[in-house]
């Protein structure tokens, strides 16, 4: 019975490691995947890629402009992002 227990205790932190370090993962590099994919998909597919550096109101309306028109992509970069700011580029 005390095997049992042990085995038990084993494979729950087993368990918990492996998906704490899943998770640490994703949050590192999952922007940098999803933009990686983002881009790549618009070389295959044709799309006009757009890359704006900084980021203010009037790069936002800017990019509001060109972002009707069809199959077309912005990249903003900055290195410091204001929230309302990346609300307004993700509307």
């Amino acid at each position: 019975m005390p095997f049992i227990c042990h085995c038990s205790f084993f494979w729950l932190v087993y368990t918990t490691v492996f998906y704490t370090a899943a998770s640490a993962l994703l949050i590192r590099f999952g922007n940098n995947l999803l933009r990686w994919i983002k881009v790549t998909t618009a070389k295959i597919l044709n799309f006009d890629v757009d890359i704006i550096f900084g980021i203010n109101s009037d790069s936002i309306v800017f990019g509001r402009n060109i972002a009707y028109k069809k199959r077309h992509m912005l990249i903003y970069v900055d290195s410091i992002v204001n929230e309302d700011y990346e609300t307004s580029i993700q509307n």
